[in-house]
C-alpha cells in the first residue's frame, strides 16, 4: 500500500510459483483485492516462463533454453469494481489468450 500511495507500482506473481502449465485454479486475487484497496489500476501481465527449465536446488533459478522465445504481454489497465471476482477473471482470460496465441506461434502454427 505504501509503494501504490507513492505512484511506485509493483508486480504481483498471484500463481504462487513458476510453473511450465498455467493452472487458474492457483491464481490467487490478491494483486485484485490490493489494487482495489490502494484505489489503483490493474494491468494484467502474460508471461511465458519455458525458456528456463527448473533448478536442483532452487527451483527458480534453473538452466536457460537459448532457442526458445520469452514472451510478455502487458494488457490495458482497467478499475476494480464490486468484489474484484470479474477483473480476477479478466486477468485469468488476457494469460489464457496470450499463452494459447503463443502455444501456435512455438509450433508453427
Amino acid at each position: 500500500m505504501e509503494l501504490l500511495s507513492k505512484g511506485i507500482s509493483i508486480i504481483i506473481f498471484p500463481q504462487s510459483t513458476r510453473n511450465m502449465v498455467f493452472k487458474p485454479s492457483e491464481f490467487n486475487s490478491l494483486g485484485v483485492k490490493l489494487a482495489k484497496k490502494a484505489g489503483v489500476k490493474v494491468v494484467p501481465v502474460a508471461l511465458k516462463t519455458d525458456f528456463r527449465g527448473n533448478g536442483k536446488v532452487i527451483r527458480e533459478l534453473g538452466p536457460l533454453d537459448s532457442r526458445k522465445t520469452i514472451y510478455f504481454r502487458f494488457g490495458k489497465s482497467f478499475d476494480v469494481k464490486g468484489s474484484g471476482k470479474d477483473e480476477n477473471q479478466k486477468i485469468i482470460d488476457f494469460i489464457q489468450s496470450s499463452l494459447a496465441e503463443w502455444q501456435n506461434t512455438d509450433t508453427g502454427k
